[in-house]
């Protein structure tokens, strides 16, 4: 997803935690930082280790124009996922606006991306996940581990 927003990524860096919420081989939480091509960057924390509380994901932004926030506050029964905002630009002031996304994304996104990935896997048409995002998600990731096991920040692309 941050791929899609922000291009490229140049640059990986992360930690994984020590202590351990969910009893499982793997690492349960890790926080990654990724530097893009164009200078931006992004913050990215993924975790199992949750034993209590709100089970929620969100995306925000900060930029030049504004902020942006996708699911933030939790999912319960009656709260759906909303977009905050604020942007000068759009609305001429500098509130926060919730726009009320016409789907729950939290229920449908996994749906609309089987929904994409058919078409693909029964007869060999596009899809918008390419082959190539595929690889180059995989090469974040194993930067991100390399980056957790040496201690530094590691450049993409990785070499062989």
């Amino acid at each position: 997803m941050l791929r899609s927003l922000l291009g490229d990524v140049a640059k990986v860096s992360c930690q994984f935690g020590d202590l351990k919420v969910v009893d499982m081989t793997a690492e349960d939480t890790a926080v990654v930082t990724l530097k893009f091509a164009s200078g931006a960057i992004a913050e990215m924390t993924a975790t199992f280790g949750i034993a209590y509380g709100p089970f929620e994901h969100s995306i925000v932004l900060h930029g030049r124009e504004g902020y942006a926030a996708l699911g933030v506050g939790g999912h319960t029964a009656t709260h759906r996922y909303a977009l905050q905002v604020i942007s000068p630009k759009l609305f001429g002031d500098t509130e926060m606006h919730t726009i009320e996304l016409p789907t729950d994304v939290s229920t449908t996104s996994f749906k609309r991306m089987w929904e994409d990935y058919a078409p693909h896997l029964e007869g060999g048409a596009s899809c918008r996940v390419s082959p190539e995002d595929g690889k180059k998600s995989v090469e974040i990731i194993l930067a991100a581990y390399k980056s957790n096991a040496t201690g530094r920040v590691v450049d993409l692309p990785l070499s062989e």
